[in-house]
């Protein structure tokens, strides 16, 4: 068995390959650079309107367990509910559809008076249709204003980060029915 050893030629040494090294990493941090400034994020804002509905046959908004032995209600702690709202461009329920509002709420609070929102905004229409905007948070009950963060998005939204301000603006008690807008501010490549 044969083995042999490589020893560098006197004539190319560590000196030597510096300016190389020197050189490629030159080119490496101005191609990053280059590519850090395509990618900085951008700032989307957008104004939304969940159509709410939990009552009646096409209700979008409904409970689906909660403590045994407890009422289950919007006020009571640990009742879960499941929603899939419209979402239009518009407070008309009539107005052009944007996407929908699907996901979870969950009483969290011993006294009801707040939800931890889980909600996915899926974009059927416009020009972030096959998109998605990731909202989780906490945010008060039956108070007009609330604010929960974006922490993630799909499609054209990859990458969003920032923040969702609820605004009830209508409700009609008697049939179950409200009009949420949501003002969305994020971040994202």
């Amino acid at each position: 068995m044969e083995t042999s050893s490589f020893n560098s030629p006197p004539h190319l040494t560590t000196m030597s390959a510096t300016p190389f090294l020197l050189a490629t990493l030159v080119l490496a941090m101005v191609l990053c650079s280059a590519g850090g400034v395509l990618l900085q994020p951008q700032e989307t804002n957008m104004v939304l309107y969940f159509q709410d509905y939990v009552g009646g046959p096409n209700a979008t908004a409904m409970i689906v367990t909660g403590i045994p032995s407890k009422i289950w209600s919007f006020a009571s702690f640990g009742t879960v509910f499941v929603t899939d709202d419209p979402i239009t461009e518009a407070p008309d329920p009539n107005s052009a559809p944007v996407g929908r509002g699907r996901g979870m709420y969950i009483t969290s609070a011993l006294d009801g008076s707040t939800t931890h929102v889980l909600i996915s905004i899926v974009f059927t229409n416009g020009q972030f249709s096959g998109s998605t905007l990731e909202i989780q948070g906490s945010s008060p009950q039956f108070q007009k204003y609330g604010e929960v963060s974006v922490v993630s998005g799909t499609g054209r939204l990859r990458f969003a980060r920032g923040y969702a301000k609820f605004e009830t603006v209508f409700v009609d008690t008697p049939i179950g029915y409200s009009v949420i807008k949501c003002n969305v501010t994020i971040r994202n490549a």
